[in-house]
């Protein structure tokens, strides 16, 4: 018995004296705690947890698809001319699909340069894509299809034409699908070909009937292959600008004449306005 205590004695004095040199190592010499506190050397560490570096790498690959998917939507590069053309796509929401929902959206330049053209996600459920001839299928509306928010194609489109001239072929439905207010872009900045009177009879068409821009682009620039299937709102967009680009000397004089007299009435009304002040004073 007397050897068993001493040896079971030995081992806990033994225990101990370990327990002391570690404690010695890594916290009570001065010169390892110096080496720790400059850097010169780590303390080891555990292994990562596996649950955990599974959740670290998913966090470091969101990151990085959130990166891709916030790329600047606007081309580097490409002028920012002073008139620019814009063409948009649908889908069909709400009862029936009848509502337009925002889908694609295309401005090229004056160059006719592409600025910028990307599928934008519907804010609202889509019962009709139109595919047969909006173009858009459900592959080019999911999430990481390169589609974006509505908010920043929305934002990107008025960073474009703030100030310039915009055309367009039914500016007005592009816009009210962008949301753009008069306030953000005056109609005295809008040109657009489905209203232009002058194109019509160019185009030989009655001059009530609002034309398709597949007809306009046939009869005065011979584009016979616009819009034969699917729409491309690159393409008409580049086609509107070409029509307003075919009239727009004669285009803009019509505008500058109606300022004009614009400003005479004014004038007139001031001046009247001014005498019967008078009168009643």
């Amino acid at each position: 018995q007397n050897v068993k205590r001493k040896s079971s004695a030995l081992k806990l004095e033994s225990a101990a004296v370990a327990k002391k040199d570690r404690t010695k190592l890594v916290g009570g010499d001065d010169n390892w705690r110096m080496l720790l506190q400059s850097g010169a050397v780590e303390r080891s560490r555990a292994p990562r947890h596996p649950a955990k570096a599974r959740a670290r790498k998913q966090k470091i690959a969101d990151a990085t698809q959130m990166q891709v998917m916030e790329l600047p939507l606007i081309r580097e590069g490409v002028e920012m001319t002073k008139v620019v053309a814009i063409d948009c796509e649908y889908v069909g929401t709400g009862v029936d699909g009848r509502d337009n929902t925002l889908a694609r959206v295309s401005v090229v330049n004056f160059r006719e340069l592409v600025i910028l053209d990307t599928f934008v996600l519907p804010d609202c459920e889509v019962v009709d894509y139109r595919t047969a001839v909006s173009g858009v299928g459900a592959e080019n509306l999911k999430p990481g299809s390169g589609a974006v928010s509505f908010e920043r194609a929305q934002k990107a489109v008025l960073q474009i034409i703030q100030g310039r001239i915009v055309v367009g072929h039914g500016l007005r439905n592009d816009l009210l699908a962008l949301r753009i207010t008069d306030q953000q872009q005056p109609r005295g900045l809008r040109r657009d070909t489905a209203e232009f009177r002058e194109l019509r009879s160019i185009a030989g068409l009655p001059a009530r009937r609002v034309p398709a821009l597949r007809v306009l682009a046939a009869r005065i620039l011979d584009q016979v292959d616009l819009q034969i299937a699917q729409h491309d709102s690159r393409e008409d967009a580049v086609a509107a600008l070409r029509l307003y680009k075919h009239c727009a000397a004669e285009w803009e004089r019509s505008l500058q004449t109606k300022r004009n007299d614009a400003h005479k009435r004014a004038q007139v009304e001031q001046i009247v306005s001014q005498k019967r002040d008078r009168r009643f004073r």
